[in-house]
């Protein structure tokens, strides 16, 4: 028989909680022995679970009781937990984000008691939210220094499998040499179309007001440059992908599973063709689509990625490409309410796609 007996009871069980919402609720703790509480710690806490190692944060923490407790007790805490900075629930088909008051009970020499009780943390209260990091698609390569050390790292491979007496080594050491080679001139080869395609189309600036979107919105945006020769571009187009990113095991056993929950492909432009030293722009907009799976990336394991990568086929000339790192959160959270038609707060969401795409499910 456990030492105590713990149940959590909500104010509301059937509450649905937004950012900003309190949990209110209470802790009632039967106590079976006599023991020596160190610290009652009650916490919101939000976990992941799915194919992914498990990323969890507690909130809210704070230490409810310290002190003696005695056999036959019965003692009932109340708490509050304050909902902010965390992500929302989500139910998907590699990733899982849940909710949860997580209680324990410190005992010395003990195991310790703790229990749990979910609820759901759904779009609502308005946050700061971030831009996402993105490089700048006019900004050069840095990659010829890099290119150089991988060229010196494979000389002194070579050089010293040269040293070693068994056939094994020296085969080793020659191996590895050969790859940092190929690599060395693989970046060279890169470098050089890079150079050939910024000689005649010049560089290329992404004109966006904003990474950050909202659920069943537009987004405009503009691709600007001027070619130093006469160009002709077939077509440009934008695909806009969210995929679940999720990682299990670590070291020599680390995999990575990715699940694309949403793909769509814009054409921004068809045949055109573009005079030197003239400003050329070509644009469009990109339409997001009416879904719950939210950007995440606030744990190590597990991740919810939105880009849109663009691709310029020039002809006679290396393609430009380029892709952008965005952040998909609910319209409230950037606006203070919501939208007609906005998503439902529906614990059953489907959304086809083409091949392998299947959307998360409430």
């Amino acid at each position: 028989m456990s030492k105590c007996d713990i149940s959590i009871e909500l104010d509301d069980p059937q509450a649905v909680y937004q950012l900003g919402d309190t949990v209110t609720g209470a802790v009632k703790i039967q106590v079976n022995k006599d023991v020596n509480c160190r610290a009652l710690k009650i916490a919101g806490l939000w976990k992941t679970h799915g194919r992914g190692n498990t990323d969890s944060c507690s909130y809210g923490d704070h230490i409810a009781f310290e002190g003696p407790m005695h056999a036959g007790e019965v003692k009932t805490i109340p708490f509050n937990i304050l909902i902010e900075g965390v992500p929302l629930t989500y139910r998907g088909e590699y990733l899982n984000i849940d909710h949860y008051i997580d209680v324990r009970i410190d005992i010395p020499w003990s195991i310790d008691p703790k229990a749990s009780e979910e609820f759901l943390v759904l779009p609502g209260g308005t946050q700061e939210i971030l831009e996402p990091s993105n490089a700048d698609p006019t900004a050069a390569s840095t990659g010829f220094g890099c290119a150089i050390f991988t060229l010196l790292l494979s000389l002194v491979c070579y050089l010293v499998s040269l040293q070693f007496e068994d056939e094994a080594s020296k085969m080793t050491g020659f191996c590895v040499a050969v790859i940092l080679l190929v690599i060395f001139i693989f970046m060279v080869v890169s470098r050089s179309l890079r150079r050939l395609r910024e000689k005649k189309l010049g560089l290329v600036n992404l004109e966006m007001g904003t990474f950050i979107v909202t659920p069943n919105s537009s987004v405009p945006l503009k691709l600007v440059f001027s070619p130093l020769k006469p160009i002709e571009v077939n077509k440009v187009t934008a695909k806009l992908t969210a995929t679940e990113v999720v990682t299990s095991g670590s070291g020599t056993n680390e995999t990575t599973y990715r699940k694309k929950v949403f793909e769509e492909i814009t054409k921004l432009s068809d045949s055109q063709l573009f005079q030197p030293y003239q400003p050329a722009a070509i644009g469009g907009d990109i339409c997001i689509p009416d879904t719950i799976a939210y950007s995440f990336n606030a744990g190590a394991s597990n991740k919810l990625r939105w880009e849109l990568a663009f691709h310029m086929d020039v002809k006679s000339c290396p393609d430009w490409k380029y892709t952008a790192n965005l952040r998909l959160v609910p319209h409230e959270h950037v606006f203070g309410a919501p939208v007609a038609g906005a998503e439902e707060n529906s614990l059953d969401h489907n959304q086809s796609d083409k091949n392998e795409q299947e959307s998360p499910e409430w």
